[in-house]
């Protein structure tokens, strides 16, 4: 999971296993989120375990689906992912 860490948008350290999900308050799980949002910006990356690229902003959004999604919509999905996340972060 570290190693692969590097490859991914920061966000916060996760925890071998488990990844971020013991820092998540289970009640209000979008205060987390929010607070992640202004420590690492408006694209980052939660581990649950796996990696799950957060776009926490409107304008990231829609230029990640909108915008550059007629250059990713054919490429199998990993493929994907790399198109849409050459987006600075």
């Amino acid at each position: 999971m570290f190693l692969r860490r590097r490859r991914y948008p920061p966000g916060p350290r996760p925890l071998p296993l488990i990844g971020n999900f013991h820092q998540i308050d289970l009640a209000y799980p979008h205060r987390t989120m929010m607070q992640w949002k202004n420590e690492y910006g408006s694209i980052f990356t939660v581990w649950l375990p796996k990696p799950i690229i957060v776009l926490a902003d409107f304008d990231v959004l829609k230029e990640a689906l909108i915008k550059q999604g007629y250059n990713c919509d054919r490429l199998p999905y990993h493929a994907q992912l790399d198109c849409y996340f050459e987006l600075s972060y």
